[in-house]
């Protein structure tokens, strides 16, 4: 019910806040590229500690098949479960589709692509699918606050 309350909120939130929100400006776009960037460079050289700089304390993720994670401290357990597992991103590359201002957050939607490897399953899984972020400011640039990712297929 959890899942369908927060489908429902997300149709929701692209539907009023694209009319309702503003462009942002080119310099905010570089902001949220560069971030972007740096968490996709991050991912690729297994740097945990710059992908987690990047999100809110009070961060919460919505991935499919799993329930919310709730809070940086919980990111940080998965994270070291992935590095004892030897988890391995072989590519990870994001694409905004649109993005606006509202109440001076950053909402942004887009598409997702990534192959990962572990200690345990060596051939690269590949995985796609789209995206939703809210970004808050934080001093003078932004920071994940919430999150959710949609595969385009069960990877199970």
């Amino acid at each position: 019910m959890r899942i369908l309350s927060a489908i429902l909120v997300l149709c929701c939130t692209l539907s009023f806040a694209a009319d309702l929100g503003s462009e942002i400006s080119d310099q905010v776009s570089r902001k949220m590229d560069a971030i972007g960037d740096a968490m996709e460079q991050a991912a690729l050289n297994n740097d945990y500690d710059t992908i987690l700089s990047n999100y809110t304390d009070d961060v919460i993720i919505m991935a499919d098949f799993q329930e919310p994670i709730r809070g940086k401290s919980a990111l940080r357990a998965i994270y070291k479960s992935e590095a004892q597992r030897m988890l391995k991103y072989h590519a990870f590359s994001g694409k905004y589709e649109k993005r606006w201002e509202q109440g001076g957050y950053i909402y942004e939607y887009g598409s997702f692509g990534m192959t990962v490897s572990t200690r345990d399953d060596k051939k690269p899984s590949g995985y796609y699918g789209s995206y939703f972020q809210i970004c808050e400011p934080v001093g003078t640039s932004y920071k994940v606050k919430y999150v959710i990712w949609n595969l385009d297929h069960n990877p199970y």
